[in-house]
């Protein structure tokens, strides 16, 4: 630096992008008017070249005459690389927010909006101009009346700096529209949230495609239990003619082979043997019959649920395998004819899977009335199974599932290899406990 000492500025190699004249030009102009003067160079340094930008600053007597002007440098280049960077990536981003696919709307730490991209408008029927600046709530009113809902997304996201996700259904025109909104936290350099992006996503497609899901699922669902309604009816009528009519027709044919009996086998003892083979035939025949009917339509049923769960343990307890145990704390619950049938059906198909699959020892069921739904149980000491490797695969299960579902009920089925099984079917009281 030595080497400049007593020259001039033109008389000065600095290596300047601009000619030295005009920094003396600069320096006499702030010695004359008394000052402070500014200007930008590119000067060699030995970081390399740098935008500097230079203060002339005149140095006063007491008087106030200048003495002298002290000439301050500043290296400016990153801060400018910075700027253009920060104007850059706010038109990469504006670019960026106009062609995306979804609705981009930007919040600040006060959650008022500080961009709306063109689609905001065609959505909200307010201009993007007009809501910068504006909160949701400020919002809501002109636009679409539930937008304020946003706000305590917004909130959360800046407090906890984790994004979050909502769906937001409004009413427009007397049409339900909607948008899954996903709000992401923006940090600054420092880490510190600044405000919030949110990307709308139009849902309304999906939105119908559910409606649809819904009215599909309920017309199975009606189809389901007029089906079901439709069996159990031609279950009962046949039970009802098999009794009447080929029950009728055993007893008559049984009465008149032991009426010959009587008359033709006294004395005659190959004869009598003969007449007692086919009683004991029809005797079975009849039994088979009784077993049919049983299994179609059971009598017990007529006189309610819990002569009927009775009927169907001791039925299932006969044979000694398998010991059925029925839990019902009272003997006077009375269910309506669908529901009725739908827990004796399920216990049925349930004690089927424990005499083919579970090699069980002991099978418990239990029926009571918790607030406005019935709860059925049965339990089993089984091998058990993994319910979710087997339930797709198991017509019984979902049988089941189908007699809960079409009355508004639901099933859950808990059970692992050598721990049992426990089937538990949760039905509403009526139909005004649907959920």
């Amino acid at each position: 630096m030595g080497k400049f000492f007593g020259r001039k500025a033109r008389e000065m190699d600095t290596g300047a992008s601009v000619k030295n004249e005009f920094f003396e030009a600069d320096i006499r102009n702030a010695a004359h008017t008394g000052e402070p003067d500014d200007s930008d160079a590119r000067l060699a340094t030995e970081e390399g070249s740098q935008v500097c930008q230079v203060r002339h600053i005149p140095e006063k007597k007491a008087e106030g005459n200048v003495v002298g002007v002290l000439g301050v440098a500043r290296g400016v280049t990153n801060l400018k690389a910075t700027e253009c960077a920060r104007r850059g990536s706010g038109a990469t981003f504006h670019t960026l927010a106009q062609h995306a696919p979804e609705m981009i709307v930007r919040y600040d730490c006060s959650c008022r909006c500080c961009y709306a991209d063109p689609r905001f408008e065609r959505v909200s029927g307010v201009s993007a101009s007009d809501a910068v600046g504006k909160t949701p709530a400020e919002l809501s009113t002109k636009a679409m009346p539930a937008l304020q809902m946003i706000t305590g997304t917004l909130k959360q996201v800046m407090a906890s700096g984790i994004g979050a996700k909502m769906d937001l259904i409004l009413e427009r025109a007397g049409k339900s529209v909607g948008w899954h909104v996903s709000a992401v936290p923006e940090p600054d350099a420092g880490g510190e949230i600044r405000g919030v992006l949110t990307i709308w996503t139009d849902i309304v497609e999906r939105m119908e495609a559910d409606v649809r899901l819904r009215d599909s699922y309920a017309l199975l669902q009606e189809l389901t239990s007029r089906r079901e309604t439709a069996r159990e009816e031609e279950r009962r009528r046949i039970a009802r003619e098999m009794h009447d009519e080929l029950g009728q027709q055993l007893t008559a044919l049984r009465m008149g082979v032991s009426a010959m009996r009587m008359e033709f086998a006294t004395g005659n003892p190959a004869l009598l043997g003969r007449f007692q083979n086919l009683l004991g035939l029809a005797d079975g025949t009849m039994q088979v019959v009784r077993n049919v009917i049983a299994s179609l339509r059971p009598a017990a049923l007529n006189a309610g649920i819990v002569a009927a769960l009775e009927w169907q343990a001791a039925e299932f307890s006969r044979d000694g395998r398998v010991t059925c145990r029925l839990n019902i704390a009272d003997d006077n619950l009375v269910l309506d004819e669908a529901r009725a049938v739908a827990l004796f059906r399920i216990v049925q198909e349930a004690l089927t899977n424990v005499a083919r699959h579970a090699q069980a020892n002991q099978v418990t069921i239990s029926l009571k009335k918790v607030a406005r739904h019935w709860i059925l149980k049965i339990c089993d000491d089984g091998h058990g199974f993994d319910p979710m490797a087997n339930s797709m695969k198991s017509f019984g299960l979902v049988g089941m599932q189908e007699r809960a579902h079409m009355l508004a009920g639901e099933i859950s089925v808990l059970s692992a290899p050598g721990r049992g099984t426990s089937i538990t079917v949760r039905i509403p009281v009526d139909d005004t406990a649907r959920t």
